[in-house]
Protein backbone atom coordinates (compact mmCIF):
# COMPACT_ATOMS: atom_id res chain seq x y z
CA UNK A 1 0.00 0.00 0.00
CA UNK A 2 1.38 3.40 -0.95
CA UNK A 3 1.45 5.97 1.83
CA UNK A 4 2.06 9.68 1.55
CA UNK A 5 4.48 11.13 4.08
CA UNK A 6 4.76 14.89 4.38
CA UNK A 7 8.17 15.92 5.75
CA UNK A 8 8.35 19.08 7.82
CA UNK A 9 11.69 20.69 8.64
CA UNK A 10 11.71 23.17 11.51
CA UNK A 11 14.60 25.52 12.16
CA UNK A 12 14.45 26.68 15.76
CA UNK A 13 16.43 27.40 18.89
CA UNK A 14 15.73 25.78 22.23
CA UNK A 15 15.81 29.12 24.07
CA UNK A 16 13.42 30.86 21.67
CA UNK A 17 10.00 31.15 23.35
CA UNK A 18 8.25 31.81 20.06
CA UNK A 19 9.73 28.56 18.76
CA UNK A 20 7.99 26.78 21.63
CA UNK A 21 4.72 28.52 20.77
CA UNK A 22 5.23 27.55 17.12
CA UNK A 23 5.84 23.95 18.12
CA UNK A 24 2.55 23.82 19.98
CA UNK A 25 0.64 25.39 17.11
CA UNK A 26 2.19 22.95 14.65
CA UNK A 27 1.13 20.07 16.91
CA UNK A 28 -2.41 21.43 17.06
CA UNK A 29 -2.56 21.56 13.27
CA UNK A 30 -1.17 18.03 12.92
CA UNK A 31 -3.91 16.77 15.22
CA UNK A 32 -6.48 18.34 12.88
CA UNK A 33 -5.31 16.20 9.94
CA UNK A 34 -5.14 12.64 11.37
CA UNK A 35 -5.52 11.06 7.92
CA UNK A 36 -2.19 12.53 6.78
CA UNK A 37 1.23 11.18 7.75
CA UNK A 38 3.93 13.64 8.80
CA UNK A 39 7.54 13.39 9.88
CA UNK A 40 8.99 16.41 11.66
CA UNK A 41 12.72 17.07 11.74
CA UNK A 42 14.13 19.66 14.16
CA UNK A 43 17.06 21.65 12.80
CA UNK A 44 19.39 24.10 14.56
CA UNK A 45 19.42 27.88 14.41
CA UNK A 46 21.36 29.38 17.32
CA UNK A 47 20.17 32.83 18.31
CA UNK A 48 23.28 33.44 20.43
CA UNK A 49 26.14 31.42 18.88
CA UNK A 50 28.71 33.80 20.33
CA UNK A 51 27.93 32.89 23.93
CA UNK A 52 30.61 31.15 26.02
CA UNK A 53 30.21 27.37 25.93
CA UNK A 54 28.95 27.41 29.52
CA UNK A 55 26.46 30.22 28.84
CA UNK A 56 26.03 33.29 31.05
CA UNK A 57 23.49 35.06 33.28
CA UNK A 58 20.58 36.24 31.14
CA UNK A 59 20.41 39.67 32.78
CA UNK A 60 24.11 40.23 32.18
CA UNK A 61 23.75 39.25 28.51
CA UNK A 62 20.79 41.59 28.01
CA UNK A 63 22.68 44.47 29.61
CA UNK A 64 25.73 43.82 27.44
CA UNK A 65 23.76 43.53 24.21
CA UNK A 66 20.88 45.94 24.73
CA UNK A 67 21.81 48.01 27.78
CA UNK A 68 18.62 46.90 29.53
CA UNK A 69 18.14 43.69 31.51
CA UNK A 70 14.36 44.17 31.34
CA UNK A 71 14.17 44.77 27.61
CA UNK A 72 11.74 41.91 26.96
CA UNK A 73 9.67 42.11 30.16
CA UNK A 74 6.49 43.19 28.38
CA UNK A 75 6.82 40.45 25.76
CA UNK A 76 7.36 37.88 28.49
CA UNK A 77 4.09 38.88 30.14
CA UNK A 78 2.36 38.36 26.79
CA UNK A 79 4.02 34.97 26.36
CA UNK A 80 3.04 33.77 29.83
CA UNK A 81 -0.60 34.47 29.03
CA UNK A 82 -0.32 32.92 25.58
CA UNK A 83 1.40 29.85 26.99
CA UNK A 84 -1.49 29.10 29.34
CA UNK A 85 -3.65 28.25 26.34
CA UNK A 86 -0.96 26.07 24.76
CA UNK A 87 0.03 23.89 27.71
CA UNK A 88 3.30 25.84 28.14
CA UNK A 89 4.26 26.96 31.62
CA UNK A 90 6.57 29.87 30.86
CA UNK A 91 8.54 30.76 33.99
CA UNK A 92 10.97 33.35 32.76
CA UNK A 93 12.09 34.30 36.25
CA UNK A 94 13.41 30.75 36.70
CA UNK A 95 15.36 30.81 33.41
CA UNK A 96 17.99 33.18 34.76
CA UNK A 97 20.83 31.46 32.89
CA UNK A 98 21.18 31.93 29.12
CA UNK A 99 22.78 28.75 27.78
CA UNK A 100 24.88 28.18 24.74
CA UNK A 101 22.73 25.67 22.84
CA UNK A 102 25.25 24.25 20.35
CA UNK A 103 25.86 21.01 22.22
CA UNK A 104 22.13 20.56 22.78
CA UNK A 105 21.57 20.98 19.05
CA UNK A 106 24.38 18.52 18.34
CA UNK A 107 22.66 15.97 20.54
CA UNK A 108 19.35 16.53 18.75
CA UNK A 109 21.01 16.06 15.37
CA UNK A 110 22.67 12.85 16.49
CA UNK A 111 19.39 11.47 17.85
CA UNK A 112 17.61 12.14 14.55
CA UNK A 113 20.57 11.33 12.32
CA UNK A 114 19.10 8.27 10.58
CA UNK A 115 16.06 10.22 9.46
CA UNK A 116 13.78 7.28 10.20
CA UNK A 117 10.31 8.03 11.59
CA UNK A 118 11.26 6.43 14.92
CA UNK A 119 14.48 8.45 15.21
CA UNK A 120 12.70 11.69 14.37
CA UNK A 121 9.93 10.89 16.83
CA UNK A 122 12.56 10.43 19.53
CA UNK A 123 14.24 13.65 18.44
CA UNK A 124 10.90 15.42 18.83
CA UNK A 125 10.50 14.09 22.36
CA UNK A 126 13.95 15.37 23.24
CA UNK A 127 13.19 18.77 21.68
CA UNK A 128 10.10 19.00 23.91
CA UNK A 129 11.98 17.81 26.97
CA UNK A 130 14.71 20.42 26.55
CA UNK A 131 12.37 23.30 25.80
CA UNK A 132 10.16 22.44 28.77
CA UNK A 133 13.21 22.09 30.99
CA UNK A 134 14.52 25.50 30.03
CA UNK A 135 11.30 27.49 30.05
CA UNK A 136 9.41 25.79 32.88
CA UNK A 137 12.19 24.62 35.20
CA UNK A 138 15.04 27.03 34.48
CA UNK A 139 17.38 24.20 33.44
CA UNK A 140 20.79 25.11 32.07
CA UNK A 141 20.99 23.59 28.60
CA UNK A 142 24.74 24.24 28.54
CA UNK A 143 25.25 21.54 31.16
CA UNK A 144 26.41 18.32 29.45
CA UNK A 145 25.24 16.10 32.30
CA UNK A 146 21.76 17.59 32.16
CA UNK A 147 21.65 17.02 28.40
CA UNK A 148 22.62 13.39 28.82
CA UNK A 149 19.99 12.87 31.53
CA UNK A 150 17.33 14.43 29.33
CA UNK A 151 18.30 12.19 26.43
CA UNK A 152 18.11 9.08 28.58
CA UNK A 153 14.69 10.16 29.88
CA UNK A 154 13.27 10.09 26.33
CA UNK A 155 14.76 6.70 25.54
CA UNK A 156 18.19 7.49 24.11
CA UNK A 157 21.33 5.52 24.78
CA UNK A 158 23.48 7.15 27.46
CA UNK A 159 26.83 6.38 25.78
CA UNK A 160 25.54 7.80 22.49
CA UNK A 161 24.46 10.99 24.23
CA UNK A 162 27.84 11.45 25.91
CA UNK A 163 29.64 10.86 22.62
CA UNK A 164 27.45 13.28 20.65
CA UNK A 165 28.30 16.17 22.95
CA UNK A 166 32.03 15.92 22.24
CA UNK A 167 31.91 14.75 18.62
CA UNK A 168 33.46 17.57 16.59
CA UNK A 169 31.85 16.22 13.42
CA UNK A 170 28.38 16.60 14.88
CA UNK A 171 29.17 20.04 16.29
CA UNK A 172 30.44 21.10 12.86
CA UNK A 173 27.23 19.74 11.32
CA UNK A 174 25.23 22.12 13.51
CA UNK A 175 27.23 25.08 12.22
CA UNK A 176 26.94 23.82 8.64
CA UNK A 177 23.17 23.49 8.88
CA UNK A 178 22.90 27.00 10.29
CA UNK A 179 25.05 28.43 7.51
CA UNK A 180 22.93 26.62 4.92
CA UNK A 181 19.79 28.06 6.47
CA UNK A 182 21.20 31.58 6.37
CA UNK A 183 22.32 31.09 2.78
CA UNK A 184 18.77 30.03 1.93
CA UNK A 185 17.49 33.32 3.34
CA UNK A 186 16.36 32.16 6.77
CA UNK A 187 17.02 34.97 9.22
CA UNK A 188 14.61 34.21 12.05
CA UNK A 189 12.95 31.34 13.83
CA UNK A 190 10.86 29.37 13.98
CA UNK A 191 10.91 28.65 10.25
CA UNK A 192 8.86 25.76 8.89
CA UNK A 193 9.55 24.06 5.55
CA UNK A 194 6.91 21.71 4.22
CA UNK A 195 7.93 18.93 1.81
CA UNK A 196 10.68 21.20 0.53
CA UNK A 197 8.05 23.22 -1.35
CA UNK A 198 6.38 25.68 0.99
CA UNK A 199 7.78 27.63 3.91
CA UNK A 200 6.92 30.32 6.38
CA UNK A 201 8.48 31.88 9.45
CA UNK A 202 6.97 32.78 12.77
CA UNK A 203 4.74 31.10 15.34
CA UNK A 204 1.68 31.35 13.14
CA UNK A 205 -1.77 30.15 14.09
CA UNK A 206 -2.77 26.54 13.33
CA UNK A 207 -4.89 27.76 10.42
CA UNK A 208 -1.73 28.76 8.55
CA UNK A 209 -0.36 25.23 8.88
CA UNK A 210 -3.66 23.68 7.84
CA UNK A 211 -3.73 25.80 4.71
CA UNK A 212 -0.32 24.45 3.70
CA UNK A 213 -1.28 20.86 4.55
CA UNK A 214 -4.40 21.08 2.41
CA UNK A 215 -2.47 22.63 -0.46
CA UNK A 216 0.09 19.83 -0.33
CA UNK A 217 -2.68 17.23 -0.35
CA UNK A 218 -4.24 18.93 -3.37
CA UNK A 219 -0.87 19.07 -5.13
CA UNK A 220 -0.06 15.48 -4.27
CA UNK A 221 2.88 16.59 -2.13
CA UNK A 222 4.85 14.36 0.18
CA UNK A 223 7.03 11.34 -0.28
CA UNK A 224 5.69 7.96 -1.43
CA UNK A 225 6.73 4.89 0.51
CA UNK A 226 5.61 1.30 0.52
CA UNK A 227 4.28 -0.73 3.41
Amino acid sequence: MNLEIIPIDVFSDLVCPWCYVGKRRLEAALAERPALRFVVRWLPFELNPELPAEGMPRAEYLRMRFGDANRFAAVQVQLVELGRGLDIDFRFSDAAWLPNTRRAHALLQRVGSTGSPSALERQGRLQERLMAGHFSAGENLSDPELLVRAAVEVGCDEDMAHAALVDETVLEQVVSLEHAAQKAGISGVPTFIFAGRYAFSGAQEPAAFLEVFDQLRTDGGGQSTSA
